[in-house]
């Protein structure tokens, strides 16, 4: 059984990933990064709930997850730095 304290420790860990990851990448990266929440967070709550993502939801999400992953891909791997 989970402990209430178990959201404390994942908000610790959280917090402390947020801020060593500029040293690898840009805070621009890591703020897009951040808005992935958005896009997975709903996924969180259907499975959670049982609940069906429609087809569009399910698009839309991918879309952003592909744009995003383009960009890091582009900025961080071929722009040769």
């Amino acid at each position: 059984m989970d402990s209430p304290d178990d959201g404390a420790d994942y908000s610790a860990h959280f917090v402390y990933l947020l801020n060593l990851a500029p040293r690898y990448t840009s805070s621009a990266i890591v703020s897009l990064l951040m808005l992935l929440e958005m896009v997975i967070g709903p996924f969180w709550v259907w499975l959670g709930v049982g609940e069906q993502p429609t087809l569009i939801m399910i698009a839309g999400a991918g879309f952003v997850a592909l744009v995003l992953t383009l960009h890091i891909l582009r900025t961080q791997w071929f722009s040769g730095s």
